[in-house]
């Protein structure tokens, strides 16, 4: 019966030791998964021009190089409000509006996925021609390929 007995211990040692195993595998996947994970936040945390920029970390290049090529186009951005005006003549006078647009801008410094984030207006032709004017604008190439750019216009009938 000792013989049966350390026959049954022994295999009960040997799924004890495979379940182990098992679960200490799993253990280490898990591990490296977190760990890659980590280090992928890391480096996003590392270089800031690859996320999203909010008003208190504007770097050098946002508050120089795109704000000076923005303000170049103002004409053409104006140019797509006074059409809107030319088509929407019940807008009110001294109406005022906000388009907040985003990009992403090439290594290049062509614009790559313009969009429209939050507008005031609703003219499907007007926001296009927004970021049509945006799509149609080279900039200054950026410190990181895919630098994204958040930009608030402000448009005012007079």
């Amino acid at each position: 019966m000792s013989s049966k007995l350390s026959n049954i211990v022994r295999r009960w040692q040997f799924w004890v030791f495979v379940g182990g195993a098992a679960s200490f595998g799993y253990l280490v996947c898990q591990n490296y998964t977190l760990k890659k994970n980590y280090d992928r936040l890391a480096r996003r945390a590392d270089n800031p021009a690859s996320t999203r920029l909010n008003r208190n970390s504007v770097d050098a290049y946002h508050a120089g190089a795109i704000k000076n090529t923005i303000l170049r186009r103002g004409s053409d951005f104006s140019l797509c409000f006074k059409k809107y005006l030319a088509v929407n003549t019940s807008a009110a006078t001294g109406k005022v509006g906000k388009v907040k647009l985003d990009w992403q801008i090439k290594d290049t410094g062509k614009v790559k996925l313009p969009g429209v984030v939050f507008s005031d207006f609703t003219d499907v032709n007007f926001l296009n021609c927004l970021t049509g004017v945006v799509a149609n604008t080279e900039f200054p190439p950026p410190p990181s390929d895919g630098y994204y750019v958040e930009h608030t216009l402000t448009f005012e009938k007079k």
